[in-house]
């Protein structure tokens, strides 16, 4: 389960933006440029826009837009939405969040770009065995993202904060937050480290390799 946003009429949208024709001009016309829509997120590859309150991404290369998200704002008992987006390749990475009295959701998402297909649907971590108390409901993720970082194949790493432990009323309440490294790739979603000492901000990848700072020294996992 995840943000009450995601709908049937996602998925109805997104079938009618496959059917969009290929363009193979590296501009952002077409698909991946809809009147009344303002850009997320622009490169030179790919554009990640809204529209309507839908989210389209578009590799400029297929001209082919693809419908990521069709729920961002408020409600009477939250908020939700998505950000963190990310394009590595022809996959879009972002959060998927909904945070309010009956629901706390936090997801990471990975779209090809190419297909359309949703590669991975990641919590960003466990959430406490009685995270759910202070949603008067269900919780789902560990907390936000603070720092996310796809891969060319696909994969993706992140570090998510733990918003549960630092909630007021928690019954372990702290004012130092957690944080952990995870990763979700052919081997599944997998946690690296976590601790209050890690650097939320220092998440890097070369050659194969995942980098963060923890406690101020360099740590490292195999990654893609």
């Amino acid at each position: 389960m995840r943000s009450i946003g995601r709908t049937v009429s996602l998925a109805m949208v997104a079938s009618t933006a496959l059917l969009a024709p290929s363009r193979a001009s590296g501009s952002p016309a077409g698909p991946c440029s809809l009147r009344h829509s303002h850009a997320l997120l622009v490169t030179r590859e790919a554009r990640v826009y809204e529209r309507f309150g839908y989210v389209y991404a578009c590799l400029y290369r297929y001209g082919r837009r693809v419908v990521i998200a069709n729920f961002t704002g408020h409600s009477i008992t939250g908020t939700g939405g998505q950000r963190n987006y990310r394009l590595a390749g022809r996959y879009v990475a972002f959060e998927d969040f909904y945070a309010g009295k009956m629901l706390g959701s936090y997801y990471v998402l990975v779209y090809d770009l190419r297909t359309g297909r949703l590669v991975h649907e990641a919590q960003t971590g466990k959430p406490p065995a009685d995270a759910s108390s202070q949603t008067q409901g269900a919780a789902f993720g560990l907390g936000p993202t603070t720092a996310l970082l796809p891969e060319p194949d696909g994969s993706v790493a992140w570090i998510a904060r733990d918003v549960w432990s630092t909630a007021p009323g928690y019954p372990s309440y702290s004012l130092v937050p957690d944080y952990e490294v995870r990763v979700a790739d052919g081997r599944g979603n997998l946690g690296f480290d976590a601790g209050p000492a890690i650097d939320p901000g220092s998440l890097r990848s070369h050659d194969g390799t995942l980098e963060w700072t923890d406690a101020g020294k360099t740590r490292t996992a195999p990654f893609s």
